[in-house]
């Protein structure tokens, strides 16, 4: 199963159903975008099972509006490249923003980042997906 998808399946699924804690298996790629929505604040909290029987869990918290505290700052998060067709792209081909509004979130040699990111430091690789 492609940990990708169903961590971009389940934040979806959480964020429409309105869900503010959900799981998601712990793996690099996860843990990178993990690490790239909390920087863009949203999501409040990421943290890791420790527990040594059973698979490592990640335990995410999205953030809400501070207006409305059932209102999900995410609005949308979606796969680009996929197992069987796989998308990359050079440092100055990332996209500034997919559809207009969408971060790309780029898998490159230095880790999982977000598409300003890797522009900065001059990195290409493969686009894993965007979120809005």
């Amino acid at each position: 199963m492609d940990s990708v998808s169903d961590m971009f399946t389940r934040i979806r699924n959480a964020a429409m159903r309105k869900t503010k804690v959900l799981t998601v298996s712990a793996t690099p790629i996860t843990r990178g975008i993990a690490q790239a929505l909390l920087s863009y604040r949203l999501l409040e909290n990421v943290q890791e099972s420790i527990e040594q029987t059973s698979r490592r869990t990640l335990y995410l918290s999205l953030a809400t509006k501070r207006t409305s505290p059932q209102e999900i700052i995410l609005k949308d998060i979606q796969r680009l490249s996929k197992p069987g067709s796989r998308k990359y792209c050079k440092s100055k081909a990332i996209p500034h923003a997919i559809k207009g509004i969408g971060i790309p979130i780029i898998s490159t040699s230095k880790g999982v980042m977000t598409g300003l990111d890797a522009r900065e430091k001059g990195l290409g690789g493969e686009l894993l997906g965007y979120f809005v």
